[in-house]
């Protein structure tokens, strides 16, 4: 697990004030095949990393999960922004200084949205070599831990070129939000897991076709 790993966990514990909150309960799925067949699982859980300054405003979020090294640099970043003294830090990655009216988060999202549209080569050179030879299609021999990296690589990639777009368009559009005024909208539109949705956006697979309901 992600926060299980030891380079994630002790940069976390030393440049944060970490918590944890659980949105909903975690949604389980059986079903009875007979015989004693039984299938438990849960079913379409997700996560996200909010960052937050001094005042609870949400900085930026990481969505999803991610590949720990990628994990670390986005939040070392994001800490930068946090706070602004640490700017110089990773001058390479995102320039926010200079005379303007904007703010320098919202220079920050502005830039985060150009380099992502760019195909931002930082961010290639970041994830690409990950891939190079590890992400092709799974056969029976891969193990368990091969497949897991696997999905881990994909999964960065979609949130650091995909997702990531989105809460840097919100954050800059509505400006400044605690974690409890933006889940709704992170859950339901970014990582397609509707809190306000009993059935998670699966009524209709699971009873529209259903020929017992009366």
């Amino acid at each position: 697990m992600l926060f299980s790993n030891p380079t994630v966990a002790n940069y976390i514990n030393e440049n944060f004030e970490a918590s944890w909150e659980s949105v909903r309960p975690v949604p389980r799925v059986t079903i009875d095949f007979g015989n004693g067949n039984v299938i438990n699982r849960t079913l379409h859980g997700n996560v996200a990393t909010y960052i937050c300054n001094s005042n609870q405003s949400v900085v930026d979020i990481l969505p999803g999960v991610y590949t720990a090294d990628v994990y670390v640099e986005q939040l070392k970043l994001i800490r930068s922004v946090a706070k602004p003294e640490l700017i110089d830090v990773l001058p390479s990655i995102v320039e926010i200084k200079g005379a303007s009216t904007e703010t320098h988060v919202e220079r920050y999202h502005r830039t985060k949205i150009e380099a992502i549209e760019n195909q931002n080569k930082l961010l290639d050179s970041t994830i690409e070599p990950m891939q190079a030879g590890s992400v092709s299609a799974d056969t029976d021999a891969d193990s368990a831990d091969q497949k897991l990296a696997r999905n881990l690589v994909i999964d960065t990639k979609t949130n650091e070129q995909q997702r990531r777009r989105q809460i840097h368009r919100h954050l800059l559009a509505y400006g400044a939000k605690t974690p409890a005024e933006i889940k709704t909208w992170l859950y339901r539109e970014v990582l397609h897991a509707d809190l306000e949705d009993p059935f998670l956006g699966l009524k209709p697979v699971l009873f529209d076709n259903y020929p017992f309901d009366d």
